[in-house]
């Protein structure tokens, strides 16, 4: 990804994440539960560090997002507890071991190539450490980021967006490694092939015994680190593996976009919803992928309803495929209301059968003044004003008798 790198931009995440936490701070909720992503801009230079733990990884991630938004900066300095909620630092009150968590990732280190702008061609290679002088006073932190990376905050040449919710999700520092170094290539849909033992070096594991047989580095470190990301993170990534004669040689990874964060990502109360739908009605990838497409038509609320619903009717009979029926209940917007809709309707009374009224016997049509009388009779009567407006519109309310006696009359018109 090569583009200028808007502080603006920068300024706004610091800004959203400084909404988020004191939004949550107010029920001593970790930045895990946070609805909304911020993201820490990485240029990728900085991914490939020194040796570091799980939380000193977390530091210099931390530190790094909020230096991001003044990258000239002599020093940065933060509240102590907004800094502790970026990082997802649990033992808040341990001053001791955090002290000693920044000291371990003030050793860690970058390989960058400085160029001489007046020799472009005479590069020189330099190892930096990542973080500076760093001190912690009166509730504040404040650290310095060496002026030799600076540039990488201010115009680095490719990046990647990592959410911070994201980052702070991991247990595990190899799925964290692994999550930041194929965040590079997510555009491309895939990491390079790299050999099987460059990719030690690369995740630093090539200390480990246990990873000198790949069957149990797969089994122990990359499976376990595919499954966190894949359960944490907004991408999805799957194990490729190349032979050469026998034994595994190569290996890459595919990425895709998660289908699980972008659901997430578009359901408010995300962890609750999402877990109902997933862990109480075992709805399918493709049922989870209907659901995020239509989120905009089918809001929280909607599902929410249509859970109650299915709820509800299992409660009162027997649903063989509560998946499929929730589904159907969040088409069709069913709620608990709507039941009756769901019950049958009774099957309405057999009507009567109009019985004819037989024909009555031909009457004399009378003439003259019987006639007129006749008329007469009719027009006082309780059924002339059904004639009134429409003689074709109500000609039909009429007895028997009354209409062979307005026929008469019509025919002698």
């Amino acid at each position: 990804m090569n583009q200028i790198v808007s502080h603006d931009a920068s300024s706004t995440q610091h800004q959203l994440a400084l909404d988020i936490f004191h939004a949550l701070d107010a029920t001593n909720s970790p930045i895990t539960d946070a609805k909304d992503d911020f993201h820490l801009r990485k240029s990728s230079l900085l991914v490939d560090v020194s040796d570091v733990g799980l939380l000193a990884r977390r530091v210099l991630n931390g530190a790094y997002f909020l230096a991001q938004h003044e990258p000239d900066a002599e020093v940065h300095t933060y509240d102590l507890r907004y800094f502790k909620w970026l990082i997802n630092y649990a033992n808040s009150n341990n001053s001791t071991h955090l002290k000693r968590v920044i000291r371990e990732a003030q050793k860690s280190a970058v390989q960058v190539n400085v160029v001489d702008s007046a020799n472009p061609d005479d590069d020189n290679w330099v190892s930096v450490p990542m973080l500076g002088a760093a001190g912690i006073r009166k509730g504040h932190i404040s650290f310095k980021i060496p002026t030799e990376l600076r540039g990488q905050l201010r115009d680095p040449e490719r990046y990647s967006l990592l959410s911070m919710r994201v980052l702070a999700g991991f247990s595990s520092i190899y799925a964290l490694e692994l999550y930041e170094r194929l965040s590079i290539f997510k555009h491309e849909g895939h990491s390079p092939w790299w050999q099987i033992d460059e990719f030690r070096g690369l995740i630093k594991v090539d200390g480990l015994k246990s990873a000198n047989d790949f069957r149990y580095f797969r089994r122990d470190i990359i499976d376990p680190a595919i499954k966190q990301i894949n359960e944490t993170s907004d991408i999805d990534v799957a194990l490729e593996l190349r032979r050469t004669g026998r034994f595994y040689s190569h290996l890459r990874f595919t990425i895709t976009t998660s289908r699980n964060h972008m659901l997430l990502t578009s359901i408010a109360a995300s962890k609750e919803l999402y877990d109902t739908l997933t862990n109480e009605f075992g709805l399918s990838d493709t049922e989870l992928d209907e659901i995020a497409r239509n989120r905009e038509t089918w809001p929280d609320d909607r599902l929410r309803a249509a859970i109650e619903f299915v709820r509800h009717r299992c409660t009162t009979s027997k649903v063989q495929y509560p998946a499929k029926y929730l589904m159907t209940a969040i088409r069709d917007g069913y709620r608990v209301g709507s039941l009756e809709r769901e019950a049958k309707k009774p099957i309405p009374a057999a009507k009567k059968p109009i019985v004819l009224e037989p024909d009555m016997p031909k009457a004399v049509m009378p003439t003259g003044a019987d006639l007129e009388e006749a008329w007469s009779l009719f027009r006082k009567g309780p059924h002339a004003k059904l004639f009134k407006p429409s003689v074709a519109e109500h000609y039909e309310l009429a007895d028997s008798r009354q209409k062979k006696v307005f026929e008469g009359f019509l025919q002698s018109q």
